[in-house]
């Protein structure tokens, strides 16, 4: 397929999509149903922004975006939260939306927690399916799921799939949206009279950093930074037609709040316990009171889910106090009032309701810069990176070669990854269809595995520039993922493994 064919290809199903999705709105709420849109995280909602500000506008023929706006739009990261606040009815329909479904596993897990939470109150709810492009067939889909609308597209094959994915990465790019929505975001509008560079200017100067440099309107600053506080710490700038953004990244590893026996005061500071407690406690409370959910067929996938949310959540507010802490005094004044944590962006975490008790809230935490200390260590000793168990050895092996058969950290990294990915051809044995899940590396598991190799020297740096950039490309997909440490405790830390968009 060549390149113009590549843009025909995307062109046309983008059309194709809106075109579905536009009617299958209007028919849920001609039969009186509230549409609720939970896309994928974590393209699909950046996808769905740049479509909007930058697709559509070309394409008068088609259907304006109002009845599209018209419905919440959140992520699946929404969904232990919106149990909690949102009255359970038969009235609400979801549209899970997806840019490729590979073999839909992300989908039906969705749905199945959807499922799930709605027997609660014995209301099974419509579950619609949505996508621009397929590349094999779904596995089965809870009874609530209509899937109609993605029996219809045409399948593509790996050689295809690997380009439009590429082509949709290269879409999402060029309006320079940050792909990770997990972390606070300061927003500047882009008609203001000052420029990105005006900001990031004055970060270049703080001395417990490195500027990394810039390429394709994107800029990142990595901070020193103890490794028993955080993982990693950094600050990633994006410049685009609509917004100046600026997004801060702090993670711990956490222990799993659905344990009985952890201890929930995570954070020392009121308005951040508050925050925390306003958000995690009617979660824990509710799934507490209908624990059953967990004994059920995919319950375990819910549980994990769960979990996953809340960690993001405190991870978000974990980041915020960095942010404050490290950034926000640097900012000259004239610039730090025209920078704003915009609800559309928290939305996508905890959904509509929450996020419109909780902005205010944020806002004023980072008007009167307050931090907050943190009850919990960060543990990062133990487990750093994992692989399905029957593959453990042979990717260990491979790693080991890679690096030191390699010319560059890039050249060592690209082969970790795409060992990983679904086109490798061991995963079209059956029983391995999912296994290409179940892989993570650190930036620590990575260092590791060059340094040996390459030198300590700007390692970390050369790592961290090129983990960003493919990012960016859909190649590397980072998830925070729970795991026993050798104490026999769960906590949650944040892995990376392989998109759907590894070059062959």
């Amino acid at each position: 397929m060549e390149s113009n064919n590549v843009v025909l290809n995307v062109d046309t199903a983008l059309v194709r999509w809106w075109t579905t999705i536009n009617e299958r709105i209007r028919l849920l709420k001609q039969d009186g149903k509230r549409p609720v849109l939970i896309a994928l995280s974590r393209k699909m909602p950046r996808l769905i922004e740049w479509f909007l500000y930058n697709f559509l506008p070309k394409h008068p023929e088609l259907p304006s975006k109002e009845l599209f706006t018209e419905c919440e739009l959140t992520t699946e990261l929404s969904i232990p939260f919106r149990a909690t606040i949102y009255k359970v009815d038969a009235e609400e329909s979801y549209i899970l939306l997806d840019d490729i479904i590979i073999h839909g596993t992300t989908l039906r897990n969705v749905a199945s927690d959807l499922y799930l939470i709605s027997q609660i109150d014995g209301c099974g709810k419509q579950c619609y399916l949505s996508s621009i492009f397929m590349y094999n067939g779904l596995v089965n889909m809870p009874s609530n799921v209509y899937t109609e609308d993605v029996d219809q597209l045409i399948p593509i094959g790996k050689e295809d799939a690997s380009k439009v994915i590429s082509e949709m990465a290269r879409r999402i790019r060029t309006a320079n949206l940050p792909l990770d929505l997990e972390y606070p975001i300061l927003r500047m509008d882009a008609t203001d009279s000052y420029s990105a560079k005006d900001v990031y200017e004055h970060f270049k100067s703080i001395s417990d950093c490195t500027y990394l440099g810039e390429w394709e309107n994107t800029a990142t600053l990595i901070f020193k930074q103890d490794s028993k506080v955080s993982d990693f710490a950094k600050m990633r700038f994006f410049e685009s037609d609509r917004f100046f953004s600026f997004e801060i990244f702090s993670p711990y590893s956490l222990p799993d709040y659905l344990e009985t026996a952890v201890d929930y005061n995570l954070f020392a500071e009121g308005s951040y316990r508050n925050l925390w407690e306003t958000i995690i406690f009617p979660v824990l409370n509710y799934f507490e009171s209908h624990s059953f959910l967990f004994n059920e067929p995919n319950g375990f996938v819910l549980r994990q889910n769960i979990g996953r949310s809340i960690i993001v959540w405190a991870n978000y507010l974990l980041s915020v106090s960095f942010m404050i802490d490290k950034c926000v005094e640097i900012i000259p004044t004239h610039l730090r009032d025209r920078l704003k944590i915009l609800g559309d962006d928290v939305s996508l975490i905890l959904g509509s309701r929450y996020s419109e008790m909780v902005i205010c809230k944020i806002r004023k935490i980072v008007s009167e810069k307050l931090t907050s200390a943190v009850n919990v260590a960060n543990e990062i000793v133990g487990i750093d990176c994992f692989a399905p168990k029957q593959f453990e050895t042979e990717y260990s092996l491979f790693k080991a070669y890679c690096a030191s058969h390699s010319l560059s950290i890039q050249d060592v990294l690209a082969r970790i990854f795409r060992f990983q990915h679904f086109a490798n051809v061991v995963y079209d044995k059956p029983q391995y269809k999912f296994e290409r899940l179940f892989y993570g590396e650190t930036y620590s598991s990575l260092t590791k595995i060059c340094a040996p190799y390459f030198g300590e020297e700007n390692i970390n740096l050369d790592i961290n520039k090129w983990i960003d950039d493919q990012i960016d490309n859909g190649v590397i997909v980072p998830k925070y993922e729970l795991y026993t440490n050798q104490d026999g405790y769960r906590r949650w830390r944040r892995f990376f493994h392989a998109g759907l968009n590894v070059a062959e």
